[in-house]
């Protein structure tokens, strides 16, 4: 409805200048190449080396078949890992719990400070700081007590299986500080793909303004019900805005433009890494036919 009603405002994507979308695009590639270190960071924690290819590749991909339904993208990348590497599925599951609890504490804290200033000094709504707050203070009473629920399904299981995941890298002292510097530098990069796209429709904005929206749009990663959260991270940036006093509008055309770009990449890498990624597949580590 939102693009039906606003099709004519939303076209001007189609005239923004060049510079801004090589801008965008640089951001958008800065972004997946953080993603893949944090790859690169996980398996090194877990005594698992990979090749540049792999953990670039493996993240590229994941990000393009997340388009699919049912996060297609970590599904591959698990039997991909199970295959090549020997790296378990109950592992790879742990692996991407740990992270993504990581990930929730990090931006949390950066939602908190973000939004506090902006309730303090630019008299937003209470709920903003609230949230952020309630979303740190949930993930460290679960990282301290990490209790383990007895349950063999369901969403019991998973909350055990991201509890091992912590426990297994609860000791990486050093992985832990370098994944919550890598989600603090993707929050940055997010904040100017995001100014940047405000400034393309002519809107003026503050980049403390965009620093919010960048934690807000990472913990969308986290919501399944569209592939790669297709019109959920919109609807959020969009309602935040609305929340912030920009408006509605202004954030979704924002976000459809940073969506845009990121599409535009990952399906044109997509295809290529997955590629590279089966053709190395043919030929297993013993140099056997499979």
């Amino acid at each position: 409805m939102f693009f039906t009603n606003n099709f004519a405002e939303i076209k001007r994507i189609f005239a923004i200048k060049v510079y801004t979308l090589v801008s965008l695009s640089c951001l958008v590639l800065s972004t997946q190449f953080v993603n893949g270190l944090r790859m690169k960071v996980l398996t090194d924690s877990l005594n698992l080396r990979l090749e540049p290819r792999d953990w670039m590749g493996v993240a590229i991909v994941q990000s393009f078949l997340n388009y699919l339904p049912l996060k297609g993208g970590m599904f591959a990348n698990a039997v991909y890992l199970k295959r090549w590497h020997n790296f378990s599925y109950m592992k790879f599951i742990s692996m991407i719990g740990s992270s993504g609890l990581i990930t929730i504490l990090s931006v949390g804290f950066i939602g908190f400070f973000i939004s506090s200033f902006y309730y303090f000094y630019r008299n937003i709504s209470v709920i903003m700081p609230c949230f952020f707050l309630s979303l740190v203070t949930f993930t460290l009473l679960f990282i301290a007590f990490s209790v383990r629920f007895d349950s063999s399904g369901g969403a019991l299981k998973r909350l055990n299986q991201v509890i091992e995941g912590w426990n297994m890298i609860r000791t990486e002292r050093t992985s832990i500080v370098s994944l919550m510097a890598l989600d603090l530098l993707s929050a940055f990069i997010f904040s100017m793909r995001y100014y940047i796209a405000f400034r393309a429709f002519s809107l003026n904005i503050s980049f403390w303004y965009c620093l919010m929206l960048a934690p807000l749009s990472i913990l969308t990663t986290f919501i399944s019900i569209t592939p790669a959260g297709l019109g959920i991270r919109e609807a959020v940036i969009g309602f935040t805005s609305k929340i912030l006093g920009m408006g509605l509008n202004p954030g979704m055309y924002a976000a459809s433009l940073d969506r845009a770009v990121v599409m535009f990449w990952v399906f044109i890498l997509g295809p290529i890494f997955g590629y590279i990624l089966i053709d190395r597949k043919r030929i297993p580590p013993n140099g056997e036919r499979p």
